[in-house]
């Protein structure tokens, strides 16, 4: 994907080359031997093992909407060790009887829908790996349901069966005489290219397949045994046939009596009271308990009110959906025309904070399961309040507006101040072909995995991942993410245009965000903020690299800082969005940071971002003095301090065409093995970009272990 410049092992210490050094123009004066690095400002040869950037070059077929899934070597000791991504795309594989792309002469291919999937050791460099024709995960054959348009697969691994199931929403067929003779169960519609869009959930024993849609047998050991909702599963239909099997549960003879005129259904009444329940992005998501929750986007379709919303429910197992616990999650935005009313008081273009049951639900004590009012099954949007106002009366300050569509939802688990666990769904507005970019990973959380959710204020974190078009021309549309987790690290894998703020027509990139926990004084509670978007140099995850960020655990102190920032330095954001732009260090003039750590470190390079104001961003790092433990082995001489002068920033590449310095970057310096008992930097006001005003810095990140 580029070249690469590795740091050699030095021989001889006071060798220094031109290309990596820039030349000392003041009087600090450093101890030691000088140290010899790389100082990031080649953005294209730089050490591949530390650093990586986001690029153009990884478009993953152009389909966006992918999840990327790490597996450890303790889940999976063959196939762990690596990070897998799953992708589809709107049209299909080609397909021939011997498994091969066919030659032209053959006429037109049948195309059905596919996964791709690829591994990578870094989220960075991938490889496609797929057992399928050596690139697919799975691949729908003509006998499925499946006509077309296979959507955002997403892959999760059971511990409990040590298997990997591939969850997907997929066009079907069109239904008719023939195949219900087969036993299919799915919609006949033609009215609308969205009436017929499903779940279909596959299984494999590894994680880059082969992936078999679950059947009775491959799930119970029975072709003709029923899933714990009675239903035979196989190929034939859909996993996962929402509409179809919550009518058949909620449509109770209770219910359906209200319709009845002399004993007979009134059908016109009945018709208008029905809703079509169309899905498209399913999320699977384990709890702390390890229960399985299934989180999806209710799409658009004839006969479906309330717009194109997020919806979800506990699951059985792993292909059973319980249905009585079905939950409105979230909504875009109150908009006049929809069915939905939310409450008295909603707002047009105010975004919906909270969505709630509208009539009674109780969980039984003596089997668990949710009861609601038979009156009203819970699958109804009509049965849904949502509101514009938080319970305390006030709106969202949050002026992006959402419209009536939000999707993409991906959970992940933070705390709250006392320690207890809270759930954070992301998901994306507006829709992914957004020219105005913000389509972007937004934020609502619950101390239940089915809520309610709140969506809650720009400062409370209502933004995980967006578009700052203050500071941003240069990445857009980055929604429909998901989290990563892999140790004590989470990232964003997201998506980006070819050209930012350009058409969807140019399809989409794969794009990586760090990710922190900040906490949030007006919630008490610690919400996820992205470090990114970026395409300057960041540091690698630890599992790639044996490095991680031990700046997160080490004592940092700063002359000349009044007000506390200090503590800004390893709080582990960087910040790339204007809203967290008071979480930076300031110094009222020249300042000395100070970073001790409890016992000595390996230290492989430092990160310095800078601020997220121009005015009060470095150009340049004066001195970095590291206070050895030992003599560097590659060192011929006995020192035991050593340093860096004169750290250049990289104005020429994140310099944009706004005229500011792109958010998110970092001064860079990558070096051999030292162990380190302190690091004293110092940043003076000379090293101002623009020069004058108050020293900020944004992060401190140091490579170690």
């Amino acid at each position: 994907m580029k070249s690469v410049k590795k740091i050699i092992s030095l021989s001889l210490s006071v060798m220094m080359s031109v290309s990596v050094f820039v030349s000392c123009t003041d009087n600090e004066k450093g101890e030691g031997f000088q140290l010899q690095h790389f100082n990031g400002m080649d953005i294209e040869e730089y050490d591949s093992d530390l650093l990586w950037r986001n690029t153009s070059e990884v478009c993953n077929d152009g389909a966006g909407d992918g999840d990327v899934l790490w597996v450890s070597e303790e889940e999976d000791p063959v196939n762990g060790g690596y990070f897998y991504m799953y992708s589809s795309s709107g049209g299909g594989a080609e397909s021939t009887e011997d498994g091969k792309k066919p030659s032209e002469e053959n006429g037109p291919a049948a195309y059905k829908g596919y996964v791709y999937v690829a591994r990578s050791r870094d989220m960075v460099d991938w490889d496609v790996c797929g057992a399928v024709d050596g690139c697919y995960a799975l691949k729908a054959s003509m006998d499925t349901w499946i006509l077309s348009h296979m959507y955002a697969p997403e892959c999760i691994f059971d511990p409990v069966s040590e298997k990997y199931y591939l969850y997907i929403t997929a066009l079907s067929k069109v239904n008719t005489p023939e195949l219900r003779e087969q036993g299919a169960r799915y919609s006949d519609s033609t009215a609308n290219y969205w009436d017929r869009f499903y779940i279909g959930v596959a299984v494999s024993e590894t994680p880059y397949g082969p992936f078999e849609f679950a059947t009775s047998e491959s799930m119970y050991g029975d072709p003709l045994a029923k899933n714990p909702n009675g239903y035979v599963l196989s190929d034939i239909n859909p996993t996962i046939l929402l509409d179809e099997e919550c009518d058949e549960l909620f449509y109770t003879d209770e219910f359906m009596a209200q319709f009845k005129e002399n004993g007979v259904v009134n059908q016109a009444a009945f018709e208008e009271a029905d809703e079509r329940f169309v899905v498209i992005d399913a999320h699977p998501f384990f709890d702390e308990n390890g229960d399985l929750y299934l989180y999806f986007c209710r799409h658009m379709a004839s006969d479906s009110p309330g717009g194109h919303n997020i919806w979800g429910f506990r699951m059985k197992d792993m292909v059973t959906p319980d249905y009585t616990t079905i939950t409105n999650i979230l909504r875009g935005s109150y908009q006049k025309g929809f069915s939905y009313v939310g409450n008295a008081d909603a707002t047009v273009n105010k975004k919906f904070v909270r969505t709630e049951y509208a009539y009674e639900r109780t969980v039984s004590d003596e089997d668990g399961k949710t009861v609601t009012d038979p009156l009203h099954p819970p699958h109804l949007a009509k049965n849904w309040l949502s509101y514009t106002r938080y319970a305390d009366g006030t709106e969202s300050t949050d002026g992006q507006y959402e419209s009536a569509l939000v999707e993409a939802p991906n959970m992940t688990m933070t705390k709250d101040k006392d320690g207890k666990t809270v759930y954070v769904m992301s998901y994306a507005p507006l829709g992914v072909d957004r020219v105005e970019g913000d389509y972007d990973m937004k934020a609502a959380y619950s101390y239940s995995p089915l809520g309610p959710f709140i969506k809650p204020n720009p400062d409370q974190g209502a933004t995980i991942l967006g578009t700052d078009v203050a500071v941003n021309n240069f990445m857009s549309n980055l929604g429909h993410a998901s989290f990563v987790t892999v140790g004590d690290e989470v990232w964003i894998a997201h998506w980006q245009r070819q050209t930012p703020f350009g058409g969807l027509d140019q399809g989409r990139l794969y794009a990586l965000s760090s990710c922190s926990y900040q906490y949030i004084e007006s919630t008490g509670i610690y919400m996820p903020i992205a470090n990114g978007p970026t395409t300057s140099l960041q540091a690698k995850t630890s599992v790639a690299s044996g490095y991680k960020n031990i700046a997160l655990d080490a004592e940092i102190t700063a002359t000349n800082d009044k007000t506390g920032s200090v503590k800004y330095l390893n709080d582990g954001m960087w910040v790339t969005h204007g809203v967290w732009s008071d979480r930076e260090f300031e110094a009222e003039k020249s300042t000395q940071i100070t970073i001790t750590f409890d016992e000595p470190a390996t230290v492989r390079g430092v990160l310095l971002y800078n601020s997220y104001f121009t005015d009060n961003a470095f150009k340049n790092i004066s001195l970095i003095q590291f206070d050895l433990a030992q003599t560097p082995a590659w060192h011929n001489g006995t020192e035991t301090s050593c340093y860096i002068k004169n750290l250049p920033y990289n104005v020429e590449d994140y310099l944009s065409e706004k005229g500011v310095l792109q958010t998110g970057s970092a001064a860079v310096a990558t070096f051999n093995e030292i162990k380190v008992n302190r690091i004293r930097i110092t940043v003076k006001e000379s090293d101002l970009y623009k020069g004058g005003g108050k020293i900020r810095l944004s992060e401190i990140v140091v490579l170690g272990k």
